[in-house]
């Protein structure tokens, strides 16, 4: 039993890797006056995504498709013209999509904020990605996930500007099941690319919603626990998206496939700029520079932080 409720406790970092068809996004084909045809997406949700579009059935026209990045809520994808402009051009289409932004130059030296109070110190581990160990499915590229132990009522802050897009909260700890769609957790988007998965959230904490722009240190949730018991944590992963091909289908969990690469983060901490290390303890610190790295000079006079001197 103690082997089954460690398997599924990560079941949920698992999740954050596959594509989910939940139609946040629309495309829809519209007919020109010139006999052309134009397609459009409509997006519900914020942040970027990556999307595919191809034609299963094409007469009249050439087109590869659409493969590309898309933001905002509406947008023009391709309009394809008529070979022949005196017929119409007959199709049938797919499209699939993921959250993420493809080819994203991501700054892997960018020191991150320990997501906890100043002066906190905390107990670091490294996750272990089971599906690997137990049942012999390739790792994500770069596997790299954080547990840090934190004590009851300790707020999560963010580790770096940006905005978030995802928010899951709601759910009581489970001392038995952990499943993916129940755990409480805050996803933010950089200005890299990269995504910052903040998790282990306690129910009805969350301090942000999907839209919002978070700073550096800015209060996100209060930390929670995967059991009644206590355990309490917040678990914490860096990763982007790297695989174009998202209409590929694994079969088996030992064929599952990953569509995202994990970053080895660089944390500031009492000790200076560092790489963690598992079963190790940090103490977070941060200055001025940390908080106003990424921000615009709005954004400083908003917050009330002087321009930094050379």
């Amino acid at each position: 039993m103690k082997f089954f409720c460690l398997l599924i406790t990560f079941l949920f970092i698992f999740e954050i890797v596959v594509m989910s068809q939940d139609q946040n996004i629309k495309v829809e084909s519209e007919y020109n006056s010139d006999k052309s045809v134009s397609f459009k997406f409509e997006k519900k949700n914020f942040g970027t995504y990556y999307l595919q579009l191809n034609f299963k059935y094409l007469e009249n026209a050439n087109s590869i498709g659409y493969k590309g990045n898309i933001t905002g809520y509406t947008g023009k994808l391709i309009t394809i013209k008529p070979i022949d402009p005196q017929k119409p051009i007959s199709f049938s289409y797919n499209y699939s999509y993921i959250r993420g932004k493809l080819n994203a130059k991501i700054d892997t030296g960018f020191v991150y904020l320990l997501p906890v109070s100043r002066g906190k110190t905390i107990n670091v581990l490294n996750h272990s990605f089971l599906y690997s160990q137990y049942f012999g499915s390739q790792k994500p590229r770069n596997w790299k996930s954080f547990k840090f132990e934190v004590s009851e009522g300790d707020t999560v802050f963010s580790s770096r500007k940006g905005l978030v897009v995802e928010v899951n909260e709601g759910f009581d700890p489970d001392t038995a099941v952990v499943y993916a769609s129940k755990n409480n957790a805050v996803l933010i988007e950089h200005e890299d690319g990269s995504f910052a998965r903040y998790s282990v959230l306690k129910k009805g904490s969350v301090m942000v919603k999907p839209g919002e722009t978070v700073y550096p240190h800015t209060p996100i949730a209060i930390a929670g626990t995967f059991n009644r018991a206590g355990d309490t944590q917040i678990s914490f992963q860096i990763y982007y998206l790297v695989e174009d091909n998202i209409e590929k289908k694994e079969n088996s969990i030992k064929n599952m496939q990953h569509y995202f690469s994990y970053v080895d983060p660089v944390f500031h901490t009492s000790s200076g700029d560092m790489h963690l290390k598992g079963y190790q303890n940090y103490s977070a610190d941060f200055n001025l520079e940390h908080i106003a790295k990424e921000l615009t000079k709005r954004e400083k006079k908003k917050l009330g932080i002087m321009p930094l001197e050379n």
